[in-house]
């Protein structure tokens, strides 16, 4: 869990806390995602790009919008050309 601690297998992905939270720490507000989101997500992270080449279009999707999320929250300010998975959506 990104704000606990807590070792799992979470899917409640959290852009206040930046990362996946367990049912503990998850508000109303977080969403519950799919488990191909979670892995394109580590494998952005881990850089392995065979790996990202695989996960379905809304997948990537979703991981995209959370990483553009997650910069505009720590930001604090709206980024327009950030597209991390180059993707346009």
């Amino acid at each position: 869990c990104a704000r606990c601690g807590a070792g799992g297998e979470f899917t409640a992905l959290s852009v206040a806390a930046g990362g996946v939270v367990c049912d503990d720490c998850r508000t109303p507000d977080v969403p519950v995602v799919g488990v191909g989101v979670i892995d394109a997500l580590r494998w952005l992270r881990a850089g392995a790009w065979t790996e990202l080449a695989g996960v379905p279009g809304a997948d990537l999707d979703r991981a995209d919008a959370f990483v553009r999320a997650y910069a505009q929250f720590v930001l604090e300010r709206r980024v327009r050309s950030l597209r991390p998975l180059g993707r346009r959506s």
